[in-house]
């Protein structure tokens, strides 16, 4: 409690000499929170717009047959995006995917 007090009044005078006071975690969260953006903006500039597609309909569990029928393309299509997004991604399989895309924000 006695630092909470501390880190109080120390917050006080810099916010009266002029200074922005804000709770170190809240701006970690933040500049996190802004790097996921960066990374998805990244990622979404090495895919394709048609491989981004792909993606969110793997994230949602859609089935290659599935994503084929939605987008009017053969099966075959669907898996060789698939494997191209794999290879420029680094990753392994739709789980591996998915955990990716969250994490970064294109989903």
């Amino acid at each position: 409690k006695e630092a909470a007090a501390v880190n109080l009044v120390e917050t006080v005078r810099r916010v009266q000499r002029g200074e922005r006071a804000l709770e170190p975690t809240l701006v970690s969260r933040a500049l996190d929170r802004l790097s996921q953006r960066e990374d998805a903006k990244k990622i979404v500039e090495v895919l394709s717009r048609r491989e981004t597609e792909i993606v969110k309909m793997v994230a949602t569990g859609l089935r290659n047959k599935e994503i084929a029928m939605k987008l009017s393309i053969g099966e075959g299509t669907v898996k060789t995006h698939l494997h191209t997004i794999y290879e420029k991604l680094g990753v392994h399989g739709r789980v591996e995917l998915t955990m990716y895309a969250l994490e970064r924000g294109i989903i």
